[in-house]
């Protein structure tokens, strides 16, 4: 096993429904500060592969590390450290639609115990740092979808994750928001953060010089480049 690795996948097989093979026999290592993009078509598994990251799908066969901990075992204290260590950002945002933008990001600490003062400082510090300040006491339906997107990355940055998983993140927002949030990205990743970002999208895999690829179709890694 790599020293090094944050995210360990050995021969990784998920099924659904006992028959639909969402992976198969994936072997995977991602090392602790890459920038990693999962590309590959709709259905070829890339969403189950992040899933498994954080552990909202377990694998039938095989075995998942990460951060050191094996899905095999796992228990519901295991999942909650990781989950604290991982922030995740997901393509429908998946906001708090009763609470503006500052309260989405304030939640995301007082719900793993941080004090409301503690994480309302917090807050305010991650919005001004993504330029946001101003949209602090928006509701979510007066943002932008790329506002919501950049609510979505403040709200899992707060907590000063270890790795930061996006799911299709520029999927439902228009292309300068698109090239904000991945400029968003680098910055985070040039800060040390292992970013996993999965999209169907291959034109943004030029705007990002320091990377590495992984190729899925039907399950099965086809490629890492």
């Amino acid at each position: 096993m790599d020293k090094e690795g944050v995210v360990e996948f050995f021969e990784v097989t998920k099924v659904y429904r006992g028959r639909y093979y969402a992976l198969r026999d994936i072997t995977l290592s991602i090392k602790k500060g890459e920038f990693i993009f999962l590309v590959g078509p709709s259905g070829a598994g890339k969403t189950t592969l992040l899933k498994t990251m954080y552990m909202e799908e377990l694998p039938e066969e095989g075995e998942v590390k990460v951060l050191g901990i094996s899905h095999r075992g796992i228990t519901k204290k295991d999942i909650a450290f990781l989950r604290r260590k991982i922030g995740i950002v997901f393509q429908d945002f998946r906001l708090l639609p009763d609470r503006n933008a500052l309260e989405n990001v304030t939640f995301s600490l007082e719900s793993i115990g941080v004090s409301y003062k503690d994480a309302r400082e917090k807050a305010l510090k991650i919005l001004t740092d993504l330029g946001l300040a101003t949209k602090a006491d928006n509701e979510i339906f007066d943002l932008s979808g790329g506002e919501q997107q950049k609510i979505c990355i403040a709200r899992a940055l707060v907590r000063e994750p270890v790795i930061l998983i996006a799911d299709e993140p520029t999927g439902n927002i228009d292309p300068k928001s698109q090239d904000e949030i991945i400029d968003l990205l680098v910055n985070i990743h040039g800060k040390g953060t292992t970013v996993i970002m999965a999209t169907h999208n291959y034109t943004l895999l030029e705007r990002i010089p320091v990377k590495r690829t992984v190729h899925l179709e039907r399950g099965e890694i086809k490629k890492v480049s």
